[in-house]
């Protein structure tokens, strides 16, 4: 797990462009920027955010004209009243090593070495992920970083379940970065 310090912007609320039928309710549309020193993939972003009871969420990069599926600059949008808990509860976030290669594939950073045989026969004991997930490289030399390759998937939420099944399935083996105190309040706080 990466521990990371969020800033947070002050909330804003939009109305909507009201074009539609008469009689019909508006809500406005509540947004807050937040800045990391490390780029986090948003999709993952937004999995620990909702994981964490914050609901009915978007997590969006706010530097789109940067190419890459990890930013530093985001915005969430969704209730005033949650964000206004994120805000409030999340001094620190506590966010995968897990980054969108491509539409297809994922790569992972783990805390011990595992070689690939062994990676394989994980997900192949997992039921989540046993026929989720393709072909598996290895990136570095010390086996820790691997490139997973996702089956081909008909739409984005799938693949969002996918990334939280690797989570939960590696979630003991995920790369923690940080003090060996830090971490142990972690493993503390989820009752490992």
């Amino acid at each position: 797990m990466q521990l990371l310090k969020p800033v947070y912007s002050d909330i804003k609320d939009e109305l909507p462009d009201i074009t539609a039928e008469r009689g019909a309710q508006y809500r406005s549309v509540s947004t807050m920027d937040l800045d990391l020193k490390k780029r986090v993939d948003p999709g993952v972003l937004e999995i620990t955010l909702k994981k964490a009871g914050h609901r009915d969420i978007v997590v969006s990069p706010r530097d789109s004209s940067r190419r890459g599926t990890a930013f530093r600059k985001f915005q969430i949008a969704g209730p005033r009243d949650v964000l206004d808990t994120i805000k409030l509860s999340a001094s620190s976030l506590s966010v995968p090593p897990i980054t969108l290669v491509d539409n297809s594939s994922i790569q992972i950073v783990f805390k011990n070495n595992i070689d690939e045989d062994s990676l394989r026969k994980r997900f192949a004991d997992s039921k989540q992920l046993r026929n989720k997930t393709g072909e598996i490289t290895g990136i570095d030399i010390t086996a820790n970083e691997y490139i997973i390759a996702l089956k081909t998937l008909s739409a984005a939420k799938i693949q969002d379940k996918i990334r939280e099944d690797l989570f939960a399935a590696f979630e003991d083996r995920i790369y923690a970065e940080g003090t060996n105190d830090e971490c142990r309040s972690l493993i503390h706080l989820k009752g490992l």
